[in-house]
């Protein structure tokens, strides 16, 4: 009877010891959840070039590219894709050969989608992100640049004080889509008066490109309600 009384009294001892231990776990991985989403949070007051950003957390607008740099060109039969055009030409390959077997020629184009952009308001700084898709809803900071200074203190990262907004329909002399700071006063044509900044998207080399506005022309349209 007393052996059997002495494993019941062990047996509970164990099963305390045990769920103190699961407890402790419990609470540890709880912290962790807690700690990352504060961590989460905390990285997106920047854009770190290496960094991989939760696209359910962040806000991050559509990339819209017609154009390539270098070696990679723009169809317009398929607008998902840029393609290597010195692979069309040097293994004799048809465009639309790549074009519609991409799983073959994966290494020769780059999906478009792949990308996307974001805009970052912080310690009276405007910063760009280039990201590219990663695992699930994930995306890694490709580059980043600072853009301009602020003095708005709307959530909205497009206003950005002194009469200057940030516009996301820019296109160039050559109709390539862009983006850019611009003066926030609309002429009679419908036009900003002044486009002060202009970027657009190198994606065979994962950069933002500062356009040089002494070279090349650029025009944006007032934002929807502005007009």
């Amino acid at each position: 009877m007393r052996v059997f009384i002495l494993i019941f009294i062990l047996s509970l001892f164990s099963c305390n010891q045990k769920q103190e231990t699961i407890s402790k776990e419990k609470k540890t991985i709880s912290n962790k959840i807690i700690n990352d989403k504060e961590r989460s949070y905390s990285k997106n007051k920047e854009y770190v070039i290496g960094q991989i950003y939760n696209g359910s957390i962040i806000n991050f607008g559509g990339l819209r590219v017609n154009y390539g740099f270098g070696k990679y060109i723009f169809n317009e039969t398929n607008e998902d894709y840029l393609i290597d055009s010195t692979v069309v030409q040097s293994k004799n390959i048809k465009l639309e050969e790549i074009l519609f077997r991409p799983e073959d020629y994966a290494g020769d184009l780059i999906k478009i989608r792949d990308f996307t952009y974001g805009l970052i308001k912080s310690k009276g700084i405007l910063s760009m992100g280039l990201l590219k898709k990663e695992k699930n809803y994930n995306w890694k900071c490709v580059d980043a640049k600072e853009v301009e200074k602020v003095n708005d203190t709307s959530e909205y990262p497009s206003e950005l004080g002194n009469g200057k907004v940030f516009s996301f329909i820019c296109e160039t002399s050559e109709g390539h889509f862009c983006c850019g700071v611009v003066i926030n006063k609309i002429n009679s044509s419908g036009k900003y008066t002044k486009v002060l900044k202009a970027y657009k998207f190198d994606l065979g080399n994962e950069k933002i490109v500062e356009i040089d506005l002494k070279k090349e022309k650029v025009e944006c349209e007032p934002e929807a309600g502005e007009e």
